[in-house]
């Protein structure tokens, strides 16, 4: 199961500001000093893009707001909320319809760069035709299996929900921890447990439709045959153990990687979480299972 979820990074243009005033109706050639541009993006390398920046226009100054705290997502929505935004800001979550941001943000339909990116991408944060987040970077959430682990039993890998069932009956008569899931950090269970409704009845006309009217008040839980037959869907997960994070540590995360010495069958999670550890001890980590 293979469900993507979309980072949106808000350009706040005072950096276009800035230079579209520079020499304009003054005679003091003298260069000046620009106020420096902050921008935040956790997690990100950005001294790539500081350089291709000062490439073109090498008298901006660039200022990073840095953070490595757990939870991005309420950091973020927090700064927008209290309208503490650097220039230059990311969310990690941005629907139109859902989040009215056009009291803070620059509508940034009108510049020509928005033609490098893709139209239907576009759509997906167009405000009634006004842009005021852009696309920035797509995860990957599914789960990952450990081909070493697999081929060491002669298990099978399981391609639905019925042969991951039985998976699961396997590890457990060899001692084996079938899941460890990346539910651990704040937020986390929240977004995963929506990620399988989403692949079911929320990804969905009428579960689209749902959510609407779920955020304005509209519709519950209890009422909604498709929500119900969801919840029943997400307990299977829990009762087999693929929602289990007991062997993980939200702090340290050696911790976490020394549980996966030979123990785990397979494990939820974005991609970039996978990524470090299907390197790690020598053992093969491979792509998500369709389940």
């Amino acid at each position: 199961m293979k469900i993507k979820k979309v980072q949106s990074a808000c350009l706040i243009l005072a950096c276009i500001a800035a230079t579209g005033l520079i020499g304009c109706g003054k005679t003091d050639e003298t260069p000046k000093k620009h106020e420096a541009i902050t921008f935040m993006a956790p997690y990100l390398e950005v001294d790539n893009f500081i350089e291709e920046v000062h490439k073109t226009y090498p008298e901006i100054e660039l200022e990073v707001v840095p953070y490595s705290g757990a939870n991005t997502t309420t950091c973020l929505q927090n700064m927008l909320e209290a309208d503490d935004l650097p220039d230059i800001c990311t969310q990690t979550f941005y629907k139109p319809d859902v989040v009215d941001v056009s009291d803070k943000m620059i509508d940034l339909s009108g510049y020509d760069f928005t033609d490098n990116y893709v139209e239907s991408r576009l759509k997906d944060v167009s405000d009634e035709g006004a842009l005021y987040m852009l696309p920035s970077l797509y995860n990957c959430y599914g789960i990952t299996y450990n081909k070493t682990l697999l081929e060491k039993h002669g298990w099978k890998l399981p391609t639905s929900f019925t042969e991951l069932e039985e998976l699961a009956d396997k590890a457990k008569e060899a001692g084996v921890t079938l899941c460890m899931a990346q539910i651990q950090y704040p937020g986390s269970a929240f977004q995963y447990i929506c990620n399988i409704a989403d692949a079911g009845f929320l990804g969905t006309m009428s579960g689209k439709q749902w959510q609407k009217d779920y955020l304005s008040g509209k519709a519950n839980v209890s009422d909604t045959e498709g929500m119900m037959d969801s919840m029943e869907y997400i307990q299977k997960w829990k009762n087999l153990g693929m929602l289990d994070c007991s062997n993980s540590d939200p702090v340290d995360d050696s911790k976490t990687r020394e549980a996966f010495k030979g123990k785990l069958t397979v494990s939820n999670g974005t991609t970039e979480w996978h990524y470090g550890i299907r390197r790690y001890n020598g053992q093969i980590w491979s792509d998500a299972i369709p389940v």
